[in-house]
């Protein structure tokens, strides 16, 4: 059975996303998931390739008013306090169905951000990770990266998890964060490792480009 060690990077920065909670084992009252939501990211210009200095473009629109995928309720989660995402960068050095062929790199970009707050990551080799700021109802999230060395990379975006309100830090929100309306040439990943079957997350979470 071909091994996913290439989704490792995937599962790292879900961890790693920035979930903190205040909450205390045993307050009553204080939950775990309540809520389950998925909200979109866009890439653009949503090019195959590339050159160094070019700027692609990550971003975030969704209103704070939010479909419950569980209950269908809407609830409004405006005043959220750790809502982001962590952002893996990796590099394709050619593979195989158990070889991932692909090695963390972070530093082959430089990064703007338009709106958002970074938030201090130790894995610097790998990740770059972000909150989500509020503004007139919307979370909003854009990044400018831009690759400093040539190569094909793919970009992995977390979900965010235990995402509480400022105002109910004990009930907590599960948040599914996907591309939407964006090319994501998956068949970079597919080339760089022949035979392997792309599948879960990667089909949503990944986007992958070429520099030259």
């Amino acid at each position: 059975m071909a091994t996913k060690i290439y989704t490792v990077a995937i599962l790292l920065i879900i961890a790693m996303t920035t979930t903190f909670s205040t909450c205390k084992k045993g307050v009553l009252g204080c939950s775990e998931t309540v809520y389950n939501f998925k909200i979109n990211i866009k890439a653009y210009p949503d090019l195959d390739s590339i050159h160094i200095g070019d700027t692609i473009w990550l971003e975030v629109n969704t209103p704070t008013d939010l479909k419950d995928i569980s209950s269908s309720k809407v609830v409004n989660y405006s005043g959220a306090a750790n809502f982001g995402t962590a952002i893996s960068f990796l590099k394709f050095t050619g593979g195989s169905i158990n070889n991932p062929g692909a090695v963390y790199s972070a530093n082959d970009f430089r990064y703007y951000i338009a709106s958002g707050q970074q938030v201090n990551n130790p894995f610097v080799e790998g990740i770059r990770e972000y909150l989500f700021v509020e503004n007139n109802s919307l979370f909003k999230f854009k990044l400018a990266i831009i690759p400093n060395q040539n190569g094909i990379y793919s970009i992995g975006i977390s979900d965010a998890a235990n995402v509480y309100r400022k105002s109910d830090k004990c009930t907590k929100s599960y948040f599914e964060i996907d591309f939407a309306n964006t090319n994501q040439h998956l068949y970079f990943l597919q080339n760089n490792r022949p035979g392997y079957l792309i599948e879960g997350s990667e089909l949503t979470h990944l986007y992958c480009f070429k520099v030259y």
